[in-house]
């Protein structure tokens, strides 16, 4: 096809385009022209309602309206524009309005109404905003009225506590055990206290529990505790007789007092202030923290007939109870209760005491030694303590000694009640296992008896300390003696 008639029919299209276009935007353009005044009305509205700009008129809507305005002006120009006129020889085209596009009555009014709504949100939007800075500023005046009363309480609060009231800062203990915890309820309560001091505390105090050796091996944590290697250890003072010989009548007393004694002259007979003065000398602090009751005399390979049978007996036995032993002839170990099953399991031992029957069950030592041997005269009651460093317990808030004192009064009742509930049904279950129980012979007991009267005696004389304690014990029993002849039927 020809160049020039090509363009002619290009030209001839065009044309028609904008022929056919302008009609199309005289019919719509009035349509368009409200869309647009509908566009800037709610974009008002929304501004006026505290949503912003920014929240409608996006850079899109804005280019829609802009857009909008050029084909109203556009297809106005079309729809009022005169005839192209043509003269003899030049064709000129204009284009000009012929009239001014005059909003109709009813849009008059539209944007009367729209003026007026828009001065009455002016109006309304500029009443809310001095509310509610009236409010705010009211508000942030009580607010500040309270801080500072607060603030004025409890500087007077403050001031008003002791020292030792005001640090609350978290405690975290290591606390070496010189029981399994799994050991009912010697080591139970240990886990026990750990748990239930955390728990009172609301996390602010930690006291993690070790297994025995896991920090210390169990004969060293007194020295690891005095030293502040660690914080604190499970144990018992009648383990500590090495250490300082007067530990020994606090619990495994040989011939001693039941539990309900041994705590009255503890708690009520001076004896916890002696323990106090005793520990203060190697940077100890000692919290009570159980009791049990009488333990079983010993588990022996063969039967005791006479008291010359004790003469060469290898027998594990610890505290002042060792101390008659030996008088009597015995061969004394002193074994951590870990160590116990294997002594007796190589023949190393011939006899061992540990504690009652339901503990001494769970540890095996009837499969070696059939004969246990009752009463436990060396031990009627055992108290265990938490056991802690000097320094560490200072450092406590008077608060955080209350948790762990309260705590250990909690132990004191659930190690006395559970420690008795279990005995009979592990008798029974021993028995079944071939375990023969048996009462010393009178003439052995009198035999302990007078042992045990020659190493007091020996002991008070020359230990200034187990004199003190001795005393105040022998003084307390003898007084006690009376309520206990009247009361108790047995």
């Amino acid at each position: 096809m020809e160049p020039t008639i090509l363009a002619l029919l290009i030209t001839g299209g065009l044309a028609l385009a904008m022929v056919f276009g302008g009609a199309y935007c005289a019919k719509k353009g009035f349509d368009l022209y409200q869309t647009g005044i509908g566009l800037v009305r709610d974009g008002l509205d929304t501004a006026l309602k505290g949503e912003g700009w920014s929240a409608k008129l996006t850079p899109r809507t804005v280019g829609s309206v802009v857009m909008l305005t050029s084909v109203l002006w556009l297809g106005g120009a079309v729809i009022t524009a005169p005839d192209l006129r043509t003269s003899e020889g030049a064709e000129v085209a204009s284009l000009q309005p012929s009239r001014t596009l005059e909003p109709s009555e009813d849009e008059q009014t539209a944007l009367a109404l729209a003026r007026q709504q828009l001065n009455e949100f002016r109006e309304e939007n500029e009443s809310i905003r001095r509310l509610v800075a009236i409010q705010v500023a009211e508000q942030t005046r009580e607010i500040s009225a309270l801080s500072e009363n607060l603030e004025e309480r409890l500087k007077k609060i403050s001031e008003g506590l002791p020292k030792n009231q005001k640090d609350t800062t978290r405690v975290s203990w290591k606390l070496a055990s010189m029981f399994p915890s799994d050991l009912v309820p010697l080591g139970s309560l240990g886990r026990e206290l750990s748990e239930r001091v955390e728990q009172i505390s609301l996390g602010n105090m930690e006291l993690e529990f070790y297994e025995p050796s896991v920090l210390v091996l169990p004969f060293d944590t007194f020295d690891a505790v005095s030293s502040g290697k660690i914080q604190a250890a499970w144990s018992s003072p009648s383990y500590w007789t090495g250490k300082e010989k007067a530990l020994g009548m606090f619990g495994s007393v040989p011939f001693g007092p039941k539990p309900l004694e041994l705590m009255a002259w503890i708690f009520h007979g001076g004896g916890n202030s002696l323990l106090d003065e005793i520990y203060a000398k190697f940077d100890l602090k000692s919290v009570i923290c159980g009791i049990v009751g009488p333990a079983s005399a010993g588990w022996f390979r063969n039967e005791i007939t006479s008291i010359n049978d004790l003469k060469g007996l290898n027998i594990r036995i610890t505290g002042l109870g060792a101390e008659v032993m030996a008088r009597l002839g015995a061969s004394v170990a002193t074994l951590p209760g870990g160590e116990i099953y294997t002594a007796l399991e190589k023949g190393a031992i011939d006899a061992t005491e540990f504690s009652m029957p339901a503990i001494d069950g769970d540890l095996g030592f009837y499969r070696f030694a059939k004969h246990s041997y009752f009463p436990g005269w060396h031990q009627q009651s055992m108290l265990l303590e938490l056991l802690v460093n000097r320094n560490a317990w200072n450092a406590l808030s008077a608060s955080q000694k209350s948790i762990i004192e309260t705590t250990c009064g909690n132990n004191m009742r659930d190690s006395l009640a559970v420690s008795e509930a279990i005995q009979p049904e592990a008798i029974a279950e021993l028995q079944a296992k071939g375990v023969t129980f048996l009462t010393w012979p009178p003439d052995i007991t009198r035999g302990m008896q007078e042992a045990w009267k020659q190493v007091a005696e020996q002991e008070a004389a020359s230990d200034p300390v187990f004199k003190k304690v001795f005393n105040s014990y022998s003084a307390f029993r003898q007084k006690y003696k009376t309520w206990r002849g009247l009361a108790y039927a047995d």
